[in-house]
Order: structure tokens, then C-alpha cells, then sequence
């Protein structure tokens, strides 16, 4: 009542997250027993399916953690290098790669998720993304950043035709456009996840998974191509 934000305490660790549906998924990692490593696995996969205008397995990215148990930290490079087929010559301004086909690299953060978790997490992978199987499947209600970021965006998304119809068609009602509050639910994405928590990430980097991402991507002009091979990471 006197307009001030509540004081927060907790004696058995914090979570804080770019949105609080990612907080929590954390949050409940932790309660389950699991360590700060698995709570970055449960945030990280739970903010691909609240803002994935931001987040997503097949990004890439840093990850830099104070080791209690070493007395160190550490730093996991999950960015990898810029496929051998780019053409890059083909471009002369950062703006003709913001979107479509050629803007895709290849895919690092769910090596790095899985990398932290089998190094240092407690719980299984499969344990860490089932949060983010539940919001992905029961859906989630669209906050103002996302009708925002959403709406924004899909006048650009709309240039690439054969990328709009499913871009559209997962994360609107297929008009391109989303409304405050509206719940968007992800069985597709939710599915995907089970699938990861049953077989690994082997099932990006050497399954089915990948193998469907790099067609699309041919298929739409993209330069990623298929290649069988472990996930890298430099510490």
C-alpha cells in the first residue's frame, strides 16, 4: 500500500530471470534439488518458449560460473564458429543478414546447456527441461514485451513468405499478430523438448532434429549445412 516493492529473501538461493515464467521454472529446479548449474538449464530452456524473439536451443552463447567446489571460475564458449559455407562476400551491410535463411548459424546453446548440466548439474537433462516441456504444452499468457516484440517484428518476417506461413502459424493465431494476455501454447516445441529429454542433444547435432532444420534452411536459400559431429565447447 505504501507503493514500495516487497523485500525478497531466501536462505537457499535465487533465481532471476528476463521473465518470471523463467524464474520460476528455475526457481522449481532448485526446490527439486537441483543446483545452479540445472536452474540455468530450466531458465534457458524455458525463456526459448516465453521470448523466443530472444532465446533459443539453436542459438548460441557464453556461459561464466564460479566453480565453489574449485575455488575458480570458469567460462563455457558455446558460440561457434561461422559455417565454411557462408557468403559472406555476398554482402556488404550487417542489415541484409537480419533476417531469413542466411541469418541462421549454427546452433551452440543446447550443447552448452548440456555441457554445463553433465559437468557440474546434479540432476538429468531430461529433469532440467521439464519445466519448460509444461509451459511449452499447457501455454503461457503473452506479456506486454512479447505483443510488443511479436507485432514489431512480423512486418519483417512477412518479406520471407515461406518462412512467415509457420512462424505465423506457431506463435500467433496465424493473423501475425498476438494481443496482451492471449495464452500461446507450443506442442510442437513441447514434443521437441521431450524428445531432447529422452535422447540427448544428440538428437540436434546428429538426429532428426537437425537434420529437419538444415533442410529448411537449404530449402529457403540458407547456408548451414548437415554434418554429423559432437557438440564443441572451450572452457
Amino acid at each position: 500500500m505504501n507503493g514500495k516493492r516487497p523485500t525478497i529473501y531466501s536462505q537457499r538461493g535465487m533465481v532471476a530471470a528476463a521473465h518470471p515464467v523463467a524464474a520460476s521454472a528455475g526457481a522449481k529446479i532448485l526446490a527439486s534439488g537441483g543446483n545452479a548449474f540445472d536452474a540455468v538449464v530450466a531458465v534457458a530452456s524455458t525463456l526459448n518458449v516465453v521470448e523466443p524473439f530472444m532465446s533459443g536451443l539453436a542459438g548460441m552463447g557464453l556461459a561464466t560460473c564460479w566453480i565453489a567446489n574449485e575455488n575458480r571460475v570458469r567460462t563455457l564458449n558455446f558460440v561457434p564458429p561461422i559455417h565454411t559455407n557462408f557468403p559472406y562476400r555476398k554482402f556488404s551491410d550487417r542489415e541484409e543478414v537480419r533476417r531469413g535463411a542466411q541469418a541462421v548459424g549454427t546452433p551452440g546453446n543446447l550443447a552448452g546447456w548440456a555441457e554445463l548440466n553433465k559437468r557440474y548439474g546434479k540432476l538429468s537433462l531430461g529433469d532440467c527441461l521439464q519445466p519448460a516441456i509444461v509451459v511449452a504444452r499447457d501455454g503461457y499468457g503473452i506479456t506486454e514485451f512479447n505483443e510488443f516484440e511479436t507485432n514489431v517484428t512480423s512486418p519483417e518476417i512477412a518479406r520471407y513468405p515461406a518462412l512467415y506461413a509457420p512462424w505465423a502459424k506457431n506463435y500467433t493465431d496465424g493473423s501475425g499478430k498476438v494481443r496482451l494476455g492471449w495464452v500461446l501454447e507450443q506442442p510442437d516445441l513441447a514434443k521437441t523438448y521431450e524428445t531432447i529429454a529422452e535422447r540427448g542433444p544428440e538428437h540436434l547435432y546428429a538426429g532428426a532434429l537437425g537434420k529437419a532444420m538444415v533442410e529448411h534452411l537449404s530449402e529457403n536459400g540458407g547456408s548451414v549445412r548437415w554434418q554429423i559431429s559432437k557438440p564443441w565447447a572451450r572452457s
